[in-house]
């Protein structure tokens, strides 16, 4: 792993930095976000040093299966599980659990285009963060924040 990537790791309080990593089945794709469900493109090079073929400076791309566990996110305080499933009974896009309960879980349909399913969990997140915001408002602004995402390349790999 590269100094720069090295010292931003540590300054994030990541555990381990020094030690060499292995991808154990080296990517020939874009690089994965870390929980495996994002890409990030060719368009984010620049000073992170992001390569269109394969994670910068040796960096591992996990990739988990949109069925797994749910993810654990803090959102203003609030811990939530995000789950990516393939379809919701409801037929919806993306559905969360009132803030008040105390197990909270927002979860999104993969069943959706890649920018969509972005579009959904930042709608999602929004209403997470600032639940007393209007539906429109989350709609709109979820939906700008996607569109510049998809711009930069950022794509979901198990999207249909």
């Amino acid at each position: 792993m590269c100094e720069v990537h090295t010292a931003r790791l540590r300054a994030l309080g990541v555990q381990g930095v020094d030690q060499p990593t292995q991808d154990p089945k080296p990517s020939t794709g874009p690089l994965r976000a870390s929980h495996g469900l994002l890409a990030a493109g060719p368009h984010l090079g620049g000073s992170m040093g992001v390569r269109p073929h394969g994670p910068p400076c040796g960096l591992p791309s996990p990739r988990v299966d949109p069925e797994s566990q749910p993810m654990r996110v803090t959102i203003r305080n609030h811990n939530w599980d995000l789950s990516f499933v393939d379809r919701l009974p409801s037929g919806d896009a993306g559905e969360m659990d009132p803030i008040g309960v105390p197990s909270k879980e927002i979860r999104v349909a993969l069943q959706q285009t890649s920018v969509d399913v972005i579009d959904t969990l930042i709608h999602e997140l929004l209403h997470a963060a600032l639940p007393d915001i209007s539906e429109e408002a989350i709609a709109e602004t979820a939906t700008d924040i996607a569109r510049v995402l998809h711009r930069l390349g950022v794509r979901v790999e198990h999207a249909k």
